[in-house]
């Protein structure tokens, strides 16, 4: 059972070992838009040479508005300004939502659900069956979280999504499983 966010960290690691290849050349926008923050990575990246903000004393976002004065939240999607030439500069130490990266949280008719985006270069890189496996491996991943980090993720996420208003145009995505199926599934193991 996976009892510590590092331990996830650690499986997420092994699993996306090949990304950063992927990474080094990606020109899509994967690393623009509002970081949020679980609260023990907001305590660890506070030290680091990242800008933490923090919103209605319940969401941690990595600051990305250190050269920038926000115009719109809703619609402005700015990049990360911890990337050094597309490559992460607290890489070590970057956030789960980086780690999982193309699997995220998503919102949809207001249940909460764990995807793949497909607009991802990695993701798009995969084949039919590599796909399939790694979609098992991720879920084998999330079902493996205690209960009580798999609740601070998805509360946390709640609180994200409920704060904001996302970009215009759609990601595209699969979606692998809701949470509330992957919390039962926890639960009863």
């Amino acid at each position: 059972m996976i009892n510590s966010l590092t331990e996830l960290y650690q499986r997420f690691d092994v699993l996306y070992k090949e990304i950063l290849i992927i990474c080094k050349t990606c020109t899509y926008h994967d690393c623009e838009g509002y970081t949020w923050l679980l609260p023990e990575e907001a305590d660890n990246l506070e030290y680091s040479k990242a800008q933490i903000i923090e919103i209605n004393g319940n969401c941690s976002f990595i600051n990305p508005f250190v050269d920038l004065i926000p115009t719109n939240f809703e619609t402005m999607k700015p990049k990360c300004p911890l990337l050094d030439n597309k490559l992460c500069s607290v890489y070590n130490q970057r956030p789960l939502v980086c780690r999982m990266y193309p699997v995220g949280l998503t919102s949809i008719d207001g249940k909460i659900s764990f995807v793949l985006f497909s607009d991802c270069q990695y993701s798009m890189m995969m084949s039919h069956m590599s796909k399939m496996e790694f979609i098992e491996k991720v879920l084998d991943i999330l079902s493996d979280c205690s209960l009580n980090l798999f609740d601070t993720i998805t509360t946390t996420y709640s609180a994200v999504d409920n704060l904001f208003k996302y970009p215009d145009g759609k990601n595209e995505y699969e979606v692998l499983a809701s949470c509330r199926d992957l919390r039962v599934v926890i639960s009863n193991s």
